[in-house]
């Protein structure tokens, strides 16, 4: 069997171990080796540059402008056109700097399709896809990176799924991962997971005015300046000029340029801009203590008459009027403010106007929770504030 093998090796190239001149690039239409330096392309395999490739354990070459299959592995020195196929893993860029060729190589890049069972790593650009079952890496991605874990050292365009998806600087496109996706950079498009992570997402608030919007959806939301959505448990934004719904929604800090308006906050409980807590009276209960937090929507715009707060309500109610003493209600709603503007010392935010829509849930003395005590409400109203955010 070995004779007849080495026939065949001898037949494609010429004697096994044969070299090309020295320093020179030589291309191969078809190379067939058992493992690296042991095959058609002879002891130095990383001088050559073939057009498809067969290794019965690991391969690795110069180049490759076609189709490589490897039982076990393939790696190259400069860059891969085509589709790579390996049972553990492919590399491209491998020694790269150490290459006689790498000055008129340019960069060592991926286009086309990495397929492998664990690992694909490519040094420098990904234009097509990665595909393994575990781990992809790359530089720059314009594609498509599936995987368990699946980073960009670089820019990110296109599509990561995973469990854990990174980008260095910014991402367009659709980041999915089941526990974790972050860019430190830019994020236009749409991030989906547990927990997303951005260093600025944009929107139409983007300063200079962006035309392009990015929306985080998960758990945990955080974002470095937070122009576009925010749609979670917990969001979390610093310099918010776009909008957030969650249960808790927070804004690190202010910073909102002149002349630009705030965000939205629309949740529960809203974290860094605090509007007023008060208690009334009503035809039902003596006492509703209520909280509003929300966000000043105006507060950077000069020359307005009026500042507007956007706000969310949670309220408690207690001591009927009528009724067992045991009767409680709890609420949730969203209110618009109108206040007066003025440089009159003393004298700003003490008139408004308000309206708001609430949900209200009426505990019983049984305690047992019934669908049928849930009502709705709307609210106007207007006033006077003796003592400001009371």
């Amino acid at each position: 069997m070995k004779r007849y093998l080495l026939i065949f090796l001898f037949l494609l190239s010429g004697p096994l171990g044969a070299q090309p001149e020295k320093q020179r690039l030589v291309t191969r239409t078809f190379i067939v080796s058992l493992a690296p330096g042991l095959g058609t392309g002879g002891l130095k395999p990383g001088l050559y540059r073939s057009n498809f490739a067969f290794n019965l354990t690991s391969g690795y070459s110069y180049a490759i402008r076609g189709l490589e299959f490897s039982l076990i592995s393939a790696a190259n020195v400069s860059d891969t056109r085509g589709i790579q196929l390996s049972g553990i893993g492919n590399s491209t860029g491998i020694n790269y700097e150490l290459s006689p060729f790498t000055e008129s190589a340019g960069e060592a890049s991926l286009t086309g399709i990495q397929v492998a069972g664990i690992f694909n790593n490519v040094r420098d650009n990904v234009f097509g896809a990665q595909v393994a079952g575990m781990y992809n890496r790359g530089k720059n991605l314009q594609g498509v990176q599936l995987g368990l874990m699946n980073r960009a050292s670089g820019f990110g365009f296109g599509n990561q799924t995973g469990v854990y998806n990174w980008v260095q600087h910014s991402f367009d496109g659709v980041q999915a991962g089941l526990l974790i996706n972050e860019t430190n950079g830019r994020l236009v498009g749409f991030q989906l997971a547990p927990v997303n992570i951005a260093g600025l997402i944009e929107g139409k608030n983007t300063d200079p005015e962006g035309k392009l919007t990015a929306v985080q959806f998960g758990l945990i939301n955080i974002s470095g300046d937070m122009h576009g959505f925010q749609a979670g448990l917990i969001n979390i934004g610093r310099k918010v000029r776009g909008t957030q719904i969650g249960i808790i929604n927070i804004a690190t800090s202010g910073g909102v340029p002149v002349n630009k308006r705030n965000g939205t906050m629309i949740g529960l409980l809203n974290i860094g801009v605090f509007h007023s807590l008060g208690i009334t009276a009503g035809e039902l209960f003596h006492y509703n203590i209520f909280m509003e937090t929300g966000t000043l929507k105006n507060g950077a715009v000069r020359g307005q008459s009026s500042n507007r707060y956007f706000t969310s309500r949670l309220e408690y109610s207690f001591s009927p009027v009528h009724g067992s003493d045991y009767l409680r209600q709890y609420g949730a709603g969203f209110h618009k403010y109108y206040y007066n503007r003025t440089t009159t010392p003393g004298m700003m935010e003490k008139r408004y106007v308000q309206g708001g829509f609430g949900l209200h849930y009426l505990q019983t003395s049984d305690e047992k929770f019934d669908a049928e005590n849930f009502y709705t409400g709307l609210r106007a109203g207007a006033g006077y504030r003796i003592i400001n955010k009371l």
